[in-house]
């Protein structure tokens, strides 16, 4: 790397610093980050037979969750509580969100009510949501003649 083009890198390291610096002022004073939602982010498959959802809740409790399916759409939600109390302890920096939290997908094919699961294990979620039988496609048997 050259003179020229080490000068342009350091530049532009000071400048990303600078503007670091100002954000983080400025998140100090103006961001409300604890009263910030919080949205845990998923994903969501299909295949065949049904569609499965995992939902990412890093520090949610099992039991500050709630699954509900109802007319096809499936809600997700619950509360991620974050304790900032404390006593002789000065804040710097309030990072992680906290809050209730409510995500929903609408399937547009009919899904088995009676066999939807759900599993809670290391902070994810899954949820496995089964097509109704009306609508999983199936091979025929091809009878030759008898």
């Amino acid at each position: 790397m050259s003179n020229t083009q080490q000068n342009a890198c350091h530049s532009r390291n000071r400048v990303r610093g600078l503007f670091g610096d100002v954000e983080s002022v400025f998140n100090q004073f103006f961001d409300h980050s604890e009263k910030a939602a919080f949205r845990p982010h998923w994903d969501i498959v299909e295949k065949p037979d049904g569609f499965g959802v995992t939902i990412e809740l890093p520090g949610v409790s099992p039991g500050d969750v709630n699954v509900e399916v109802e007319e096809g759409i499936l809600t997700i939600s619950g509360e991620k509580k974050v304790d900032r109390s404390g006593e002789n302890q000065t804040v710097h920096s309030f990072e992680r969100h906290s809050g209730e939290f409510k995500r929903s997908v609408e399937f547009s094919t009919p899904v088995d009510l009676d066999n939807i699961e759900a599993s809670f294990n290391n902070g994810l979620l899954w949820v496995s949501i089964p097509k109704s039988e009306k609508v999983v496609p199936r091979k025929i048997e091809v009878k030759i003649g008898e």
